[in-house]
């Protein structure tokens, strides 16, 4: 299956040729990076932290200061796939030593990576599952991790697919750290290893936690408020809270008027 996934990938390549000409002139710092070519470091035995875009690189935030507390010494260097992904990556991860874009997932471009790298570990934030980066990595002596790991019940089926393979890319993994038991289920169902799987809840849930005032003070409520919280909602959703919000009340009547009400979205 990799040799199938690796000739759909050079073709792809081939095809795409003459636009990756055109983007290695006006920009070759970042086709450099995407062919393997990293800047010269002293980055040997990194921990390798990758994630897709802003959101997940968002995500890594805490972790980025819980291993630059514990592992002082050892070298951070976080990747990206997209370039808003990096540039928030070199705006808020100040302890990062090195920020890239990630490689192509093209034996040659990966292999390139992991030499001028060495890692120890590579971290993957999500559902990042690059067959070439997570099997070489771990063919490069790293132990490979996944963290906020999910599958979504409606991409279920396409994995479901391609089952064979994914197993086999799974089986590359040290730990898969998994956002709930639905989604422990869904690797176990795509053949990951139950001993490797544990649920550990969402790093983009501890980032909003980090960064939202709960303080009572903060929110300008007096002492003994209760407080309604309502997290990540959507357009029209508001109104269906609102309504079980007024149910509740008719069961615990609460004196808002000393109250300020504030909306947040997360």
């Amino acid at each position: 299956m990799y040799s199938v996934y690796n000739l759909l990938f050079l073709a792809l390549l081939l095809l795409l040729s003459p636009y990756i000409a055109v983007r290695w002139i006006l920009d070759s710092e970042e086709w450099r990076l995407r062919l393997g070519y990293l800047p010269k470091s002293r980055q040997k035995g990194a921990l390798w932290l990758h994630g897709a875009s802003v959101g997940e690189i968002g995500s890594l935030a805490p972790l980025v200061s819980q291993v630059r507390a514990l592992l002082p010494e050892t070298p951070i260097v976080v990747s990206a796939m997209t370039k808003t992904g990096r540039e928030r990556a070199i705006r808020e991860l100040n302890e990062a030593d090195l920020i890239v874009l990630s490689p192509i997932d093209f034996p040659l471009f990966v292999r390139r990576t992991l030499e001028a790298l060495k890692p120890n570990a590579v971290i993957i934030a999500e559902t990042e599952l690059w067959p070439n980066l997570v099997r070489q990595a771990r063919s490069a002596g790293a132990k490979v991790a996944m963290v906020s790991g999910r599958i979504s019940e409606e991409s279920l089926p396409r994995y479901r697919q391609f089952r064979r393979f994914f197993r086999t890319v799974l089986s590359n993994f040290t730990l898969l750290c998994v956002q709930s038991d639905e989604d422990r289920e869904r690797f176990l169902e795509l053949g990951a290893h139950p001993d490797r799987v544990v649920v550990a809840g969402s790093l983009k849930s501890d980032a909003c936690l980090r960064t939202v005032p709960i303080s009572r003070s903060e929110l300008g409520l007096p002492d003994g408020v209760p407080i309604f919280v309502a997290g990540s909602t959507r357009p029209g959703e508001e109104e269906v809270l609102f309504g079980a919000f007024k149910e509740v009340r008719r069961s615990w009547p609460v004196s808002l008027s000393s109250a300020r009400v504030q909306s947040r979205l997360l």
